[in-house]
């Protein structure tokens, strides 16, 4: 059974990647935001399974805070699928 504490962390995450997902949160504060709740949770498997899509997330938000443009078409199917991948992951920790 998933713990009050956890179960309030994923609500946290999914309402960020909502709301990145509406416009109302830029990548950097959503990279940030995943990275509080992923030390929060401190579970090592959870870190352990988060680090490449975080870090897929941070070399496009790198490089788009680099040309100070919008995220290009490709840049954001990787966002999108780095959302999917984190969503699986919160699907795989709330399983009884």
């Amino acid at each position: 059974m998933m713990s009050e504490f956890l179960h309030r962390q994923i609500s946290i995450l999914r309402k960020a990647i909502e709301d990145y997902r509406a416009g109302l949160l830029h990548l950097n504060a959503l990279i940030k935001r995943v990275e509080e709740i992923s030390d929060a949770i401190g579970i090592q498997e959870w870190k352990d399974a988060l680090f490449p899509i975080v870090l897929e997330m941070e070399q496009v938000n790198a490089a788009n805070l680099n040309t100070n443009t919008n995220l290009s078409d490709a840049n954001k199917k990787i966002i999108s699928k780095a959302l999917q991948d984190i969503e699986a992951l919160v699907g795989k920790s709330i399983r009884p």
